[in-house]
């Protein structure tokens, strides 16, 4: 059983007639673009014929061989567009397939609008507290959306249809106790039509906060840190130390006003032995 680019069936053989034939290649899947000829103009067998996918009907009447010829290229012909109409569509199903995929994969709300703010299509995530309906086609923006966020997301489209470039702006949304900021993008899709891409950027406006909290908290933890650097003039006899403005100061007042140091006072052994050495004596005895 090869495979042909015709079939020309007559509907009278010896052993089964061409409708069996048909059935049994149609049964298989192996049925290729088919003629059916037949001695007399039966409407019945004509109608089984191509309910079982005959592709065409000839009644073998007075100079019908003239006419196969022509029937086979017209047969051929739609054949070749039926398959190509049918790769066609198998690819812009795969195609579709893909764009789900892809959509689904997706956390982003995405809305298809009109310049006047109608929806067209929507896609939303499973949680998006800023969207107040599920079912978006049909409806304004202003009825699904914050009035603020709507009405920045048309003067988007409109500044988009203009100059073709993508607008963007950022959306805080106060929902409750919770505060929740959004990105959104808009861009020309068709005919005075756009489509916005709503992201959820909470959790990076977070980390921002979070890090310019730490870095003001380390720039006022720095700020009262006094620090002693440089060359610092200090008498060799009484030990004063010279301050920037000419004055000399104590040791222990200086270090006071230039660090963050506390004093104690007591004496080491050396000045007790010179100041009290009876006291030393004692201590050194006990």
């Amino acid at each position: 059983r090869g495979e042909y680019d015709v079939l020309v069936v007559d509907y009278h053989m010896p052993r089964c007639d061409g409708l069996e034939v048909v059935r049994r290649l149609a049964a298989e899947g192996k049925l290729p673009p088919t003629i059916m000829l037949t001695a007399t103009g039966n409407e019945e067998v004509a109608v089984e014929a191509l309910k079982w996918g005959v592709a065409d009907y000839i009644v073998k009447e007075s100079r019908y061989l003239e006419v196969i010829p022509s029937v086979i290229q017209k047969i051929l012909h739609e054949h070749h567009l039926a398959e190509e109409k049918q790769r066609a569509e198998e690819a812009l199903r795969k195609s579709e397939a893909t764009n789900r995929a892809l959509l689904n994969a997706i956390p982003d709300a995405m809305i298809h609008f009109r310049e006047e703010g109608t929806v067209l299509n929507a896609k939303l995530p499973p949680h998006c507290p800023l969207i107040r309906e599920k079912e978006l086609p049909g409806k304004k923006l202003e009825e699904v959306l914050p009035p603020e966020m709507s009405c920045r997301m048309k003067a988007c489209l409109q500044r988009a249809l203009k100059t073709g470039a993508t607008e963007s702006f950022e959306f805080t949304f106060q929902g409750g106790e919770e505060t929740r900021y959004y990105e959104t993008r808009v861009v020309v899709c068709g005919n005075a039509e756009g489509l916005a891409i709503i992201r959820d950027i909470t959790p990076r406006v977070r980390s921002e906060q979070e890090r310019e909290r730490l870095i003001a908290e380390l720039q006022e933890a720095l700020s009262k840190i006094k620090t002693l650097r440089g060359l610092i003039p200090i008498c060799a006899s009484c030990k004063k130390i010279r301050d920037d403005r000419g004055y000399w100061q104590q040791l222990e007042r200086y270090l006071q006003e230039h660090s963050e140091a506390a004093f104690s006072h007591s004496y080491c052994p050396e000045c007790i032995q010179k100041h009290f050495p009876d006291l030393y004596e004692e201590e050194r005895f006990r």
